[in-house]
């Protein structure tokens, strides 16, 4: 019984009423496309049960109508109860899956009912899926293609599992499968591979597959005295079974000791003995080389991204392509790698592994090094390689927790790298750092403002309320050093605080900046203004803007120029408004709350 099945191998039988026919949801969609909504539904009396049932259409443009209609018809507070309850009702039926599909995506556009959509769909039955792979074989292109959007769509609603996968591959196996079919199939299969690979190993019951069965695989991948399309097919089943194997590290040993001898044998030809070859470099320890950077784009402003991927195999020399040089690591362990010979990086040298390596020559551009001695962590890492966000941060909160271990001031070089790092892992990391190392010069720089100066100025632009404790802990025990001698003459960790606060509308940065009213810290020094902008003044110009106050009922005075892009500094003109502000902000009513 498949995982999806739910203990059941039937179809649902209970069904929606029919659907509109075309010409009335063309007739909806014209009013609403061309008026305004509320003077489409004045003229017309929406028929709610009739455009949920369209949702169940068996033709596209129906369900594609009767959703637009939906979604446009949602948007209008007094449609909005009555819809939401009859998708609801919908989605406790045993209509289609797309249907009930498309009504949890619905109600999920609308805050009201997000703690109902919460609830998971009741999965295709067995017999479900089994007709939708049977149309992968259809003459009728629209049937083909309503098949493959729909498996792809329960795909990636249902729970990975090896199970099911397997069952793909039964599929596949089919040698009486036409070439076009075995294709569609593909992209499904892989879907799902992927969904399996990211799954908890620990839910992946080891198949028992024995010697002979390993063997006959390798054999099917290397016929090459057969022609045709079966052939094709079984070399293909073949790569992918023997590959699925590598993913259970209890067969890898086996493979890694059985495939070299065969390479070494001549009874293959050149192809097969390229895709033994292929199936070797896979079953080896690997290292994986990345290279990332703030990259500029070409409509304006800059992007964190991965510029180069090499997929390297430990102790075998490799070239990438246009490199002068071949690149070669070994040993490699779980915490460094000892680079033998490259383009970039010194041979001779250990590098560290899973953290960011500043860039020798290229400020704003890093390495990064992944070591995977099982093939199932290579294959993991091709599927996650689209998830470009999500892999950096995991790479800035890696390199930030060994750099607070370490308890040192960062370098030049290593500065140079927090550019490129997630901003929100970054603010994290700051203001554990401000707290845990101290402040001093910049090794490498003479010229440079001191270390926590110059992580304060990346925070201008993009930090988060994260670091707001740390830093201000920070400032008030004086860990900071705030007047390098190079340096501006703003106090440069007092306005990175504030520069944030202001970027983030918050109750949590209401609260911080009403802790900071007190606060006469001058954010110039008085040869620039007399009396000099305080931060408190500041905090009390965000505190009174943000909840509908004017500023200069209170004496607050904005200086220019702007201390940074837009943004100005503040003083009191007298100095009894600082604790009117206060008792303002303390006295205000409940309703001025938020």
């Amino acid at each position: 019984m498949m995982p999806f099945a739910h203990g059941t191998d039937t179809l649902p039988t209970q069904k929606l009423p029919t659907a509109l026919p075309i010409c009335r949801l063309g007739l909806l969609f014209l009013c609403t496309s061309f008026f305004p909504t509320s003077f489409a539904l004045a003229q017309t009396s929406p028929d709610i049960s009739q455009a949920i049932a369209g949702l169940n259409s068996p033709r596209f443009f129906e369900r594609n109508a009767a959703r637009q209609q939906i979604s446009t018809w949602l948007a209008d507070s007094s449609l909005q109860p009555s819809l939401t309850a009859s998708l609801h009702e919908l989605l406790q039926t045993s209509t289609s899956f797309e249907a009930r599909l498309a009504a949890r995506q619905l109600l999920g556009s609308t805050v009201s009912s997000a703690e109902p959509t919460a609830q998971a769909l009741a999965l295709p039955s067995l017999l479900d899926w089994e007709q939708k792979l049977s149309l992968l074989d259809s003459d009728v292109f629209a049937q083909r293609q309503a098949a493959s959007e729909s498996l792809s769509l329960w795909i990636k609603e249902a729970p990975p599992s090896a199970g099911f996968y397997e069952r793909l591959k039964d599929q596949l196996r089919q040698e009486t499968r036409s070439l076009d079919a075995h294709r569609r199939l593909l992209p499904l299969l892989d879907a799902t591979r992927s969904r399996w690979l990211l799954s908890d190993r620990r839910d992946w019951p080891v198949p028992a597959v024995k010697p002979d069965q390993i063997s006959q695989l390798i054999a099917a991948l290397t016929q090459t005295s057969a022609t045709g399309q079966s052939t094709t097919q079984r070399r293909d089943v073949a790569q992918r079974e023997l590959l699925d194997l590598m993913a259970y590290d209890e067969f890898v040993p086996t493979l890694r000791e059985a495939l070299p001898k065969l390479l070494e044998s001549e009874q293959f030809d050149m192809n097969a003995r390229e895709r033994l070859q292929n199936l070797y470099d896979w079953s080896r320890p690997g290292l994986i080389a990345e290279c990332w950077a703030l990259a500029n784009e070409t409509g304006g402003g800059n992007e964190r991204k991965q510029l180069v991927v090499q997929h390297l195999i430990v102790g075998v020399p490799q070239f990438a392509p246009q490199s002068q040089n071949p690149t070669h690591f070994g040993p490699v362990t779980a915490e460094k790698a000892h680079c033998l010979n490259g383009n970039t990086l010194t041979p001779g040298r250990d590098y560290p592994v899973g953290r960011a390596i500043p860039h020798p020559t290229r400020r704003g551009y890093f390495f990064h090094l992944i070591y995977c001695p099982w093939p199932r962590q290579r294959m993991i890492y091709d599927c996650r390689l689209p998830d470009q966000a999500e892999r950096l941060a995991e790479i800035t909160r890696a390199t930030g927790e060994l750099w607070l271990k370490e308890k040192r001031r960062l370098s030049w070089d290593e500065l140079a790298t927090l550019p490129v790092f997630d901003p929100t892992e970054l603010s994290r990391f700051a203001g554990q750092y401000f707290m845990t190392v101290d402040d001093g010069p910049v090794e490498g720089n003479s010229g440079a403002d001191s270390v926590h100066t110059e992580i304060c100025r990346l925070l201008f632009d993009e930090g988060i309320p994260h670091v707001l404790p740390g830093l201000t802990q920070a400032i008030l025990q004086k860990r900071l050093l705030t007047t390098p001698a190079n340096s501006t003459p703003w106090h440069v960790p007092w306005l990175a605080a504030l520069l944030i606060a202001s970027r983030h509308d918050t109750p949590e940065t209401d609260v911080w900046l009403s802790q900071q009213l007190e606060i006469t810290t001058p954010l110039t020094p008085t040869e620039f203004a007399d009396p000099a902008p305080d931060v408190g003044a500041v905090a009390a110009f965000q505190l009174l803007t943000r909840h509908g106050q004017n500023p200069a009922q209170f004496d607050l005075e904005m200086l220019s120029p702007p201390l940074y892009q837009d943004f100005h500094a503040y003083r009191f003109r007298k100095p009894a408004s600082r604790a009117a502000v206060a008792h303002w902000w303390k006295n205000r009513p409940q309703s001025a709350s938020r």
